[in-house]
């Protein structure tokens, strides 16, 4: 298990990915792009990616102040 973006010699020895999380985490930390481009060069040599999400809430910065997002998703969820 890995608590931090690995660095190239641990990716190039890795078969497999799993993120577990409620957000992607390249997205929250710096260079994302970069970070995104790892898992999609990992895949081309045949690694496996694995996403687990879980939801606990929404940042701050995913909703509106009004909350107008969230009351959308619950009026559509309800229907």
């Amino acid at each position: 298990m890995v608590y931090w973006w690995p660095a190239d010699a641990l990716r190039d020895a890795t078969s497999t990915v799993v993120f577990i999380g409620d957000t992607l985490p390249p997205n929250r930390l710096p260079n994302p792009a970069k970070k995104l481009a790892h898992p999609a060069e990992m895949m081309s040599r045949g690694c496996g990616i694995v996403c687990a999400h879980y939801a606990t809430g929404l940042l701050g910065d995913a909703v509106a102040p009004d909350g107008d997002q969230v009351l959308a998703a619950l009026s559509v969820q309800s229907e």
